[in-house]
């Protein structure tokens, strides 16, 4: 009896294991297909907000200064496959801070933001195939 329970829970946690490994593989693999759209700089202390055109996917961004300086990015599909989009902001202090994929047809906008005095250099927009 002891010795079906010992089997049993080396294999309980060899599927475990093997489960774990395929999310490991699955996040890495997606950090592989993310495409540069275009890197912005911002201007300092004067909020602004723009277009961003490409053939696959079209954004609008609203940045805003201050104390926790912050960019928002809507984009949406106009050809090419991308399944979503990112943000990632590169701060004074030289951190950089990115925003989770937004899926296209789901809610909500990308948004980064530069934590406390920091500066705001510039912002990236990344599609995600």
């Amino acid at each position: 009896m002891a010795r079906t329970v010992q089997r049993v829970a080396v294999v309980v946690f060899a599927v475990l294991a093997l489960a774990g490994m395929g999310v490991g593989a699955a996040q890495a693999s997606a950090a592989l297909v993310q495409r540069e759209v275009a890197t912005l700089p911002v201007p300092p202390l004067k909020p602004a907000e723009g277009t961003i055109e490409t053939s696959s996917i079209n954004c609008v961004w609203k940045y805003s200064p201050g104390r926790n300086s912050t960019v928002w990015v809507d984009c949406y599909q106009i050809g090419g496959g991308a399944s979503g989009y990112s943000v990632s902001v590169s701060c004074s202090d030289g951190s950089v801070h990115s925003s989770p994929v937004i899926r296209f047809g789901g809610f909500g906008s990308a948004m980064a933001f530069c934590p406390g005095a920091t500066r705001m250099l510039s912002f990236t927009v990344w599609a995600h195939y």
